[in-house]
């Protein structure tokens, strides 16, 4: 078992704000440690693409599917998809369309046309996100009716997991399997430790 002062000298100052988990692991690991830089590149980049994207468009936010999903669509600005008329109009980029249930800016996909344009190649493009592999951690964690994600932060030596829901009231240890010999579960106490000393 790690002591405070082990794990204190792994994570450096990265521990990360907001709720107190059920759960936590942290691994050295040189393949996660890998896996992670990778994915963070690539999740760095994509989200460049995104704002360049939205930037030609006029638009400043986007929407995702759900957490680290992929592009649903642009917030279009205030005025857009508005009549010509209003003072506030701007018009709907050419070969985009503002979707009438989502309210999102999405490409047209009317005509066979509008399926092969450059609007539609980009988007695709950028549909699907990079997706963080982590070896020997489960993803998200069911309990009864509902689910927990696993949330992987990385640290200044290391790559943390946390999980919201506590693993130990699972049915069933194979429903969610971590490898103990990348990942080491960590107490609560020493969570609350370091978190005291963030706050002080």
């Amino acid at each position: 078992m790690s002591t405070v002062e082990e794990v204190r000298e792994l994570i450096g100052d990265k521990l990360p704000g907001g709720g107190v988990p059920a759960a936590w692991w942290i691994t050295t690991d040189a393949e996660v440690l890998r896996l992670f830089d990778k994915w963070s590149t690539a999740e760095h980049e994509y989200q460049n693409r995104i704002a360049d994207l939205g930037e030609e468009l006029g638009c400043e936010r986007w929407a995702s599917y759900g957490f680290g999903g992929g592009l649903a669509g642009f917030m279009p600005p205030k005025g857009m998809g508005r009549w010509e008329g209003h003072p506030d109009y701007k018009p709907v980029p050419a070969g985009w369309r503002i979707d009438s249930k989502s309210g999102y800016l999405v490409p047209s996909r009317r005509t066979k046309a509008d399926r092969e344009s450059d609007a539609n190649k980009r988007f695709t493009e950028l549909k699907r996100a990079p997706q963080l592999e982590t070896p020997g951690m489960p993803t998200d964690l069911w309990l009864g009716s509902r689910i927990y994600g696993v949330s992987i932060r990385r640290g200044d030596s290391c790559v943390m997991a946390f999980c919201g829901g506590d693993p130990d009231r699972a049915e069933s240890r194979r429903e969610f399997e971590v490898d103990e010999s990348i990942w080491e579960r960590l107490p609560l106490s020493t969570f609350h430790l370091l978190r005291e000393e963030v706050s002080a």
